[in-house]
């Protein structure tokens, strides 16, 4: 079994694997998911892993996985100080081919600042 993402957003990216929504206050330091990636070859692999540079950046930025092992791969989300609605990619993709494995979206909603009264 193989994981493929073959079709493309409306803006070149691949279609999401995975997506969801995190809401930060702009006050906030920092959401952290974390999610699990499994090798499905059976094959020993060597993943990358890539993100938004200054606002989501995945950690590790390398997995070596030997077949069906699984890692956790963590998104640290920084706050951002624009209030609105924001939208981040990531990707896992494999070492010697750069084919994208994973997609991850994430759509991140900051909140007004509360006022001070």
């Amino acid at each position: 079994y193989k994981r493929q993402v073959s079709t493309q957003s409306t803006w070149g990216l691949p279609e999401p694997t995975r997506r969801w929504t995190e809401s930060i206050n702009p006050t906030a330091d920092t959401v952290i998911r974390r999610i699990t990636f499994t090798n499905m070859y059976f094959v020993r692999k060597t993943f990358t892993t890539s993100g938004h540079p200054s606002h989501f950046k995945p950690h590790p930025s390398t997995l070596e996985l030997e077949p069906s092992e699984s890692a956790t791969l963590t998104l640290p989300l920084r706050a951002l100080s624009l209030p609105g609605t924001h939208e981040f990619h990531a990707f896992v993709n494999t070492a010697d081919n750069d084919r994208t494995e994973e997609s991850l979206a994430i759509t991140l909603h900051v909140t007004e600042p509360p006022t001070m009264t």
